[in-house]
């Protein structure tokens, strides 16, 4: 997938706020994000929450890209640094268990 001309095309797209090609990015990258996920022995919600964060970092950085062929090199190494991974993880699981509270307390 690197030096893709249609990813690039895709990244210079969502740059300029093209909804079906950010789709179309997440919908092409999402399995690479969600293995990796996996391989640090995530459970899915706790994948699930790294994998949002990932793609919300993505986004943000997405003007700065200096690889626009290559937005899976980023999505495996840049965008999951291990400290990271536990960051979100940990704060991901403070939110569930603050979801579960009954209503009465």
């Amino acid at each position: 997938m690197c030096d893709d001309p249609s990813v690039t095309d895709l990244v210079t797209r969502a740059r300029n706020d093209d909804k079906q090609a950010w789709d179309a990015l997440v919908e092409r990258y999402a399995p690479l994000v969600w293995s990796i996920c996996r391989r640090h022995g995530l459970s899915d919600a706790d994948a699930s929450d790294v994998g949002e964060s990932v793609w919300l970092q993505f986004a943000s950085e997405l003007d700065q890209f200096r690889a626009p062929a290559a937005p899976g090199r980023w999505l495996a190494g840049a965008g999951m640094p291990p400290d990271q991974v536990r960051g979100t993880v940990s704060a991901g699981r403070k939110a569930r268990a603050g979801r579960r509270k009954p209503v009465w307390q």
